[in-house]
């Protein structure tokens, strides 16, 4: 290795401790989010990629009335035609046809926030948002805060890169926490490889000291579902935890959970469902390998085929922990989800479920078993793919209307 690399590499990992959460906190389900501090500590560096896109599109749409657009190094913005002074909204699209992002800007009672959002058809999820300060003398702006979460990082910041590629960077060290300022240097002031590089291993950290109560755990959680007789096409577990609660509630169920046999036999899997209002709905399998390796792997939200493909041929994981190595594999597709965080409340909730359950219920009460497993095939209308299916539906329908016109 060259020394450029090992002086990265150790760069990167002295920002990496730094971040790191402190050993011995999260070593139980109920001090679970204790792990998740070093995930949210890259705030500072999603507070620059917000800071990049906002600077790269207020310096394309400068000269730009309402309704009008302008192509800048591959990307082309188009400034919407009800923007005024107190709102700007710009579409910004690859002209390779690869993305599409907007921003939008609003004032109100003397604050300015600004929105992010990656789009897809009519559909769109927020990347980032927060407050800005805007700024004179064409300096570029400054952003307060941001509402960012982990999981959308790695598009954040390539959205960031992309956009200011060719640009001269530009000082901004006053804004920057000490732990990941040497990291953004090394990219050159805007969050790239290596911001993602440091994200990645507090994601892989994160993993690593939640298997070690998690997976053991999930194991003792398998038994005790084959026990209640929780497996596919029987009985499923479902149950809502509410926020600091000691019991589970079963009167509005947003958790469903049931074992699937795995194909090779020598071990179980279990499937999780979580729709809660007003987010989006994450469904994972997770698996033990003959190896002893512990899988996750996430399912498409309403998707029976991912789970018959599981019983039928297993499933290709997301994210691994191997107990004999400590050894973590994240894939982005993993990195890009909430399945970790998801597992680790989950494989508790479950537990709290079935083994307090002669605390809340009479003797020979199962109040959170069912037998509808309906649940795992619906699709919740307020997600991305529920929108989706709606957008289409409404489409399908013009069509249908234009070829058949009312007499």
């Amino acid at each position: 290795m060259s020394d450029s690399k090992v002086q990265t590499t150790e760069v990167v990992e002295t920002s990496f401790g730094l971040l790191r959460p402190k050993e011995g906190s999260g070593r139980s389900w109920r001090d679970r989010e204790s792990l998740f501090r070093g995930l949210w500590a890259i705030a500072p560096m999603s507070q620059r990629a917000a800071e990049v896109v906002l600077e790269t599109v207020a310096d394309a749409t400068a000269t730009l009335k309402p309704g009008t657009a302008v192509t800048v190094s591959g990307f082309r913005y188009t400034l919407s035609a009800n923007s005024n002074d107190g709102y700007a909204s710009v579409s910004i699209e690859d002209v390779q046809g690869s993305g599409a992002w907007s921003l939008e800007r609003s004032a109100h009672i003397g604050r300015h926030y600004f929105t992010v959002r990656q789009r897809n058809r009519d559909l769109s999820r927020i990347l980032v948002s927060g407050v800005l300060v805007p700024t004179r003398n064409s300096r570029p702006n400054r952003v307060l805060s941001v509402n960012h979460d982990p999981a959308d990082f790695r598009d954040l910041t390539r959205l960031a890169t992309a956009l200011w590629a060719g640009r001269v960077r530009r000082d901004r060290s006053g804004l920057l926490s000490d732990p990941v300022a040497p990291v953004l240097a090394l990219d050159g002031g805007v969050p790239g490889e290596h911001a993602r590089r440091l994200h990645r291993m507090l994601y892989e950290d994160a993993t690593r000291r939640a298997m070690e109560w998690a997976a053991p755990l999930f194991e003792r959680l398998t038994k005790l579902y084959a026990q209640e007789g929780f497996w596919w096409g029987a009985e499923a577990a479902q149950w809502s935890m509410l926020a600091e609660s000691r019991f589970p509630d079963f009167r509005n169920p947003t958790t469903l959970s049931c074992l699937l046999q795995h194909p090779d036999r020598n071990s179980v899997a279990m499937l999780f469902r979580d729709a809660q209002p007003n987010i989006e709905t994450e469904t994972y399998i997770v698996w033990r390998e003959a190896g002893g390796r512990v899988c996750i792997t996430p399912a498409e939200e309403g998707s029976m085929d991912d789970i018959v493909e599981f019983l039928r041929s297993g499933g290709v994981p997301a994210l691994t922990f191997d107990p004999q190595t400590g050894d973590v594999r994240a894939t982005e597709r993993a990195m890009s989800s909430k399945v970790l965080q998801a597992f680790c409340e989950h494989v508790g909730e479950a537990w709290t479920v079935l083994a307090d359950l002669p605390l809340y219920a009479d003797h020979d009460q199962r109040p959170m078993a069912t037998s509808d497993f309906s649940g795992f095939s619906m699709v919740a209308p307020w997600t991305a793919r529920g929108r989706r299916i709606a957008a289409e539906s409404v489409d399908a329908f013009v069509e249908r209307q234009k070829k058949n016109p009312a007499p």
